[in-house]
């Protein structure tokens, strides 16, 4: 689906309003942002049925929004591992600041840890 200028508009001011302030290459349907100050990634879009939703790059953080909005599998862009969806713009604006929030405080030493330990295997 391609996405009118309102609605890249009104994603995009999610995103930035809510501490997303770097744009990514994203492709025809997701934007992509990530943040000067966490290492979490978002794309956002609008799906055919209305539903607008954030994909995320870290499942620690995706699976803490649950009352947030509701988990969805559509094709994900290259880098994310969850979606979650939500019914309108100003949920998607609480999605995304609560994201943005738990990517700061989440702890993720750990997954670094285990990442650099297992990058040498196949």
């Amino acid at each position: 689906m391609m996405l009118s200028s309102v609605t890249l508009t009104r994603l995009e001011k999610a995103a930035v309003d809510n501490g997303f302030d770097q744009e990514l290459a994203g492709d025809h349907a997701w934007l992509g942002f990530a943040s000067t100050q966490c290492s979490l990634r978002v794309w956002l879009t609008l799906l055919g049925g209305g539903a607008y939703c954030a994909a995320l790059s870290k499942k620690n953080v995706a699976n803490a929004l649950g009352e947030y909005g509701t988990p969805l599998d559509p094709p994900l862009p290259h880098g994310a591992i969850a979606c979650v969806a939500v019914a309108d713009i100003p949920a998607l604006h609480r999605l995304v600041r609560r994201a943005f929030q738990l990517a700061k405080a989440l702890p993720d030493e750990l997954l670094h840890e285990f990442e650099n330990q297992t990058a040498g295997l196949p």
